[in-house]
């Protein structure tokens, strides 16, 4: 009886361990495909990329190569709204790159920002980019 209740505990022991080991390998990996950065100087990267483009109270996005691309919000161009925005973004195996834009309420008139601009880049290549908006709950 005391050798099955011990290969019961070492097998229960040894799957909760592939189990554990399976989630740690799934999220480093899924996390560390997509990094996102802010960009500070909007005007500059624009002009360096030869990017032209006209603040039409939206959001719009530019490929900047097969793996990168430059999300920019502009809906706060004239500084009218209370808001500034959130960019998480995720990925699936078809390439298509999933990106929410989550506005959020300024605290202070020091957050609202005019433009503003990320760019996300994947270690695989981006075929689709779908970009939805959401508002703060």
């Amino acid at each position: 009886m005391k050798n099955t209740a011990k290969t019961f505990i070492i097998a229960a022991f040894c799957v909760v361990g592939i189990l554990l080991f399976s989630f740690i390998f799934y999220n480093t990996y899924h996390t560390s495909q997509l990094t996102i950065s802010e960009v500070t100087d909007i005007e500059g990267f624009l002009i360096e990329h030869n990017i032209s483009t006209s603040y039409a109270n939206d959001i719009f996005y530019y490929t900047l190569s097969d793996t990168s691309v430059l999300i920019l919000d502009s809906r706060n161009a004239e500084y009218k709204l209370y808001v500034h925005s959130i960019v998480r973004a995720d990925m699936d195996n078809n390439g298509t790159l999933k990106v929410v834009v989550t506005d959020k309420t300024a605290v202070s008139e020091s957050d609202i920002l005019g433009t503003y601009a990320v760019v996300i880049e994947s270690r695989n290549k981006i075929n689709n980019i779908q970009i939805t908006r959401e508002k703060e709950r």
